[in-house]
């Protein structure tokens, strides 16, 4: 068939036009004049067309009628992503709307946690969804809920993401994802609670996202690094826990394991305390460690040292026994027991529980529970 290519009308052709086609119902003046309706018809003869066959379908009385049906058309078509007079672009529109239904439920199945749905949702998974993709939304959700200055790279997930079961080609099992999620909103909330000192970067207080191996052949590399200096580093095996990494020896590096209570306090051993402050009461642990040269820690945990000093009840440590000092720690129910804190080891990973996002327009930060181990009796140093 022929095809022609129409000039545009000029505004006078137009609305006389568009008054014939709607069979004189309004005046080509009325027409011309009401800028809405002329910013649709925009003096293009199909446009014009196409809105006097609308006018004709819905039996509009009035321009102001018609152009509020028109609106209302043309957003339902931008919504639903086709055009509706078109049925190649419906049966599009209908597979597309089956394969969200059934991704949706896939996403119901498997993932437990409402906050893990969203995301995974939003990363477009299905099965398995792209570690470069979730990623591009943790980053997000890591810069809002902490307030970090330290910027989250994608190197620095990635470990532990391979230590929890990301496949080699860089994709995650849907099945995975609580478990993914857990550890990850458990970052979030070690961040937040230890924000003073995780955004020190001259010198690195935490160093965050180091294995336990790169930590031990960071500490022993050295001979001129003196026993007594010390790492501190997430682990990747649990959410919200840390661990210390320590020069026990010139040929041993020791750890510690220290998890994160709700009242933002941690275990080390079955004694709770603020980090900065066992830190501090330890003796094993003397240097920070830094690449010129290690660094004294009452340097750098200074206000912990002036809080403990006018803190008369706070626990002591000695490093005789490598024990808490029963005399100087009373509870509500009596003396405390001696006890030295727990060395790092591994405990399955608890089911995630389900999170909500934030309400009421406030920044909350999102974090699963876990149950934390409760020991008095100490594991054997490794």
């Amino acid at each position: 068939p022929k095809t022609f290519l129409l000039k545009r009308l000029s505004s006078t052709d137009c609305s006389k036009l568009f008054c014939k086609l709607t069979g004189g119902q309004w005046r080509d003046n009325d027409i011309k004049e009401n800028i809405d309706i002329m910013s649709i018809l925009k003096n293009n003869p199909l446009q014009i067309h196409e809105l006097a066959k609308l006018k004709n379908q819905y039996q509009c009385q009035t321009l102001t009628k018609l152009v509020e049906v028109y609106t209302f058309k043309s957003k339902l078509a931008r919504k639903q992503g086709l055009n509706l007079n078109d049925a190649a672009s419906h049966d599009s529109f209908l597979k597309e709307s089956q394969r969200k239904q059934e991704r949706k439920q896939l996403v119901e199945q498997f993932i437990v946690n409402p906050s893990a749905r969203k995301v995974w949702l939003q990363a477009h998974g299905n099965e398995r969804c792209d570690y470069h993709k979730i990623f591009e939304i943790l980053q997000l959700d890591f810069t809002e809920y902490t307030l970090s200055t330290r910027k989250l790279q994608e190197k620095h997930l990635m470990q532990c993401f391979r230590e929890l079961g990301m496949n080699q080609d860089l994709t995650i099992n849907i099945q995975r994802f609580d478990v993914f999620y857990a550890w990850f909103n458990g970052l979030v909330r070690l961040v937040s609670v230890l924000a003073d000192y995780y955004n020190q970067t001259h010198p690195t207080v935490i160093h965050g996202f180091m294995s336990r191996e790169e930590a031990h052949k960071v500490l022993l590399r050295d001979q001129r690094i003196p026993v007594g200096t010390f790492i501190i580093r997430f682990r990747y095996k649990e959410p919200k826990s840390v661990a210390i990494s320590y020069k026990a020896s010139t040929k041993k590096v020791s750890n510690v394991k220290c998890d994160l209570n709700p009242d933002s306090t941690f275990v080390c051993g079955a004694k709770s305390i603020p980090l900065p402050r066992f830190i501090l009461k330890y003796e094993a642990l003397q240097f920070l460690y830094d690449a010129t040269k290690p660094i004294p820690k009452e340097q750098i945990f200074k206000s912990a040292t002036q809080s403990m000093s006018s803190d008369p009840t706070s626990p002591s440590w000695t490093s005789a026994s490598k024990s808490w000092n029963p005399s100087q720690y009373r509870t509500g129910t009596g003396t405390g027991t001696s006890t030295h804190p727990q060395p790092e080891h591994s405990h399955p990973h608890p089911h995630p529980q389900q999170l909500g996002p934030p309400n009421n327009g406030q920044r909350q930060i999102r974090h699963a529970r876990f149950a934390l181990p409760k020991s008095s009796t100490p594991h054997a140093s490794d």
